[in-house]
């Protein structure tokens, strides 16, 4: 067997064996050498002894090893003296001598850098080495020296190091950047000066050597990290070993600590990060986050912020339970179960967004059903069973006057003549409201007297009656009105309403008989041309709060169209156009249920393309992005997988 000689980020080194068999080494629990740190893949690199020669295969597609500074891919030889770089981690073999003089000099008696010392609190001791260039200090993840605490600026100011002398430049930062409790724009630095950024403090240190730790890092860069309102360093690295010898038995688990020992706070805030990181998944593993928040409470019991997640996880684990029996009585065609079962789901959790848009499309489906069911049982003379359906139905939209004046009504005064029948009832008492009625009549989505809303919007009882025509789909009535009463009133405020209702009036017709011609051809573009500048006119001369006869039709031949059209490029898997489709049917006909559907496919392929996209994230694939802008463009702005898409897109600018 051979020996690798492998360097953590605090300095320390640890031997370990390497066999014929190939061993994975990565962040994932199941690598035979996990390495705990983020810097490194799930699955990063194997290792493997073959004829005296140390081998090793690229697992990351050439983005996370390098030797020399170089970057590497494929399967390659660890020759004696190189140093493999892998994230924070070097490798190299045991025993082997450097190759050169040149780079003997430069690793054994490097001459002391510049470096920051923490001073207080949880970096008290950690030291930081400075490199010759610009260093970058903020809450930027590109930056060279990174701390997410929220007293730091994106981009805090910059360190430039350049023959032995250091300056200290701040950039606009909102705290500000400090050198001996004095505030600065710029300054050159002196071997000692204290160095705060916001909160955070720092001793300048020039000209003494850093220590043993902070020189083997040998990095490009420290990154703090906040846990919660307390910042913490992580500095813990676990490293699992699971060596092949021993008669294959799992080795050690090591904890390798900084040289000052980590504050119980820093320790905390890890678990909890790493459940939050856990809760932030498509496919959340409540067990997994759980035993994070437990670890945070059995190092600190009484941590308000463990035991907050604690009952959120609690609570999202018993959501998740009403969630999948929900989603079988979806399957299944249960309608009312599965209503009953989202509604429990508060808006808070995470499956309340799954679930928003499939409530609406069950209300809608339910409504329909029990309208129907109960026109059919009144049209038998079965009333108890129809005013029942009746009942549902208002029960899912009880500010529908219309339904509840010509259904409800009538059912109850049938079953008071035929009361001999055994009918007794409790009378239904119509309760919608005050704010639903207002905000859905702005919306068109309301069923209001439209003799009442076209009263208020035309006055003059002649100009009513012609309107009133063309709401009940008889344009060429309308027509004729407007014109008669455009030839023979004698008051010009007739005439000119009178006038430019004719106007409107024709351009609705033409344009609308004109598109029905065109959908019939296929010609689905010119039609919905066409179709737009009815619209148009349409809204110029009835009010939004209803809908008229063209309105509607518009809205149902077109959308089914659309539907159609979207659904032929979904099978293409021309996903854009299709969402293009299907959002542009469900605007003209806001009831419709099938664009609803399409758009909720459309979401589930997205989950797809996420589960995708995870799997390139974790290899440091640049193609992950793209995959997240294509979700973008597929799904809606209110929808689950498009705002977890624009987070990732947030988190890897």
């Amino acid at each position: 067997m051979a020996i690798i000689l492998m360097t953590d980020p605090s300095g320390r080194e640890r031997e370990c064996e390497v066999g014929p068999q190939p061993q994975v080494f990565g962040q994932g629990e199941d690598s035979d050498v996990v390495l705990g740190s983020r810097s490194v893949t799930r699955h990063h690199f194997k290792m493997w002894a073959e004829d005296g020669k140390i081998m090793v295969e690229d697992l990351t597609g050439g983005q996370g090893i390098r030797i020399s500074g170089e970057a590497v891919s494929g399967v390659f030889e660890l020759t004696p003296g190189a140093r493999m770089e892998a994230g924070v981690f070097i490798f190299s073999v045991f025993g082997a001598t450097l190759d050169t003089k040149a780079e003997a000099e430069m690793f054994e008696e490097a001459p002391p850098r510049p470096y920051l010392r923490g001073t207080q609190g949880p970096t008290r001791g950690v030291e930081i080495d400075l490199e010759d260039g610009e260093c970058g200090v903020g809450r930027d993840p590109s930056l060279y020296l990174v701390i997410d605490d929220p007293s730091m600026s994106r981009l805090h100011a910059r360190m430039i190091v350049r023959g032995g002398r250091t300056n200290l430049v701040d950039m606009r930062s909102s705290n500000g950047t400090f050198v001996n409790n004095k505030r600065i724009d710029s300054a050159e630095l002196s071997s000692g000066d204290v160095v705060r950024f916001g909160n955070m403090e720092f001793k300048y240190v020039h000209g003494e050597a850093v220590s043993k730790g902070a020189q083997a890092l040998g990095r490009k860069r420290m990154m703090l990290v906040a846990a919660g309102s307390v910042v913490g360093i992580f500095l813990l690295i676990v490293i699992g070993a699971k060596m092949y010898g021993g008669g294959g038995e799992p080795g050690p688990v090591v904890a390798v600590d900084s040289e000052d020992k980590i504050p119980l706070e820093v320790q905390v805030g890890q678990h909890l990060r790493a459940a939050q990181t856990i809760m932030e998944l498509d496919d959340v593993d409540w067990k997994q986050a759980e035993a994070k928040v437990q670890a945070a409470l059995d190092l600190h019991p009484i941590s308000a912020d463990a035991r907050r997640m604690k009952k959120k996880i609690g609570d999202e684990q018993a959501n998740q339970s009403i969630y999948d029996d929900a989603r079988v009585n979806y399957d299944l065609s249960r309608w009312s179960e599965a209503l009953e079962l989202m509604r429990k789901i508060p808006k808070d959790s995470v499956y309340h967004k799954r679930v928003k848009y499939k409530i609406a499309e069950i209300e809608k489906r339910l409504r329909n059903y029990h309208l129907t069911e109960g026109k059919s049982y009144y049209t038998a003379q079965q009333f108890r069973k129809s005013y029942k359906h009746f009942l549902a139905y208002m029960g899912l939209n009880p500010c529908d006057q219309k339904v509840y004046e010509k259904w409800v009504q009538a059912a109850e005064s049938k079953m008071r003549r035929f009361k001999h029948y055994g009918y007794k009832f409790a009378p239904y008492v119509f309760d919608c409201p005050e704010d639903k009625p207002a905000g859905l009549a702005e919306a068109g989505r309301v069923d209001l007297d439209p003799g009442e809303v076209m009263r208020s919007r035309y006055p003059s009882t002649d100009i009513y009656k012609a309107m009133m025509f063309y709401y009940r789909g008889k344009a060429q009535m309308a027509i004729q009105s407007v014109r008669r009463l455009k030839a023979l009133s004698d008051k010009p405020e007739i005439v000119e309403k009178a006038k430019e209702l004719e106007r409107y009036l024709m351009i609705i017709d033409g344009k609308y008989n004109e598109g029905v011609s065109l959908l019939l051809r296929g010609e689905l573009a010119d039609a919905r041309e066409d179709f737009h500048i009815a619209l148009d006119s349409d809204a110029k001369i009835v009010p939004k709060s209803i809908r008229s006869y063209y309105r509607e039709e518009i809205g149902k031949q077109l959308a089914g169209k659309l539907y159609k059209e979207g659904l032929e490029r979904f099978a293409r898997k021309r996903l854009r156009e299709a969402f293009e489709h299907w959002q542009e049917c469900l605007k003209i006909h806001p009831d419709g249920t099938d664009c609803m559907r399409g758009l909720n496919e459309l979401e589930r392929e997205a989950e797809g393309i996420l589960n995708e996209a995870k799997i390139l994230e974790s290899r440091g694939d640049k193609r992950a992005s793209d995959l997240w802008k294509t979700v973008l463009t597929i799904t809606r702005p209110e929808s689950f997988s498009y705002r977890r898409a624009q987070f990732k897109l947030k988190g890897s600018e």
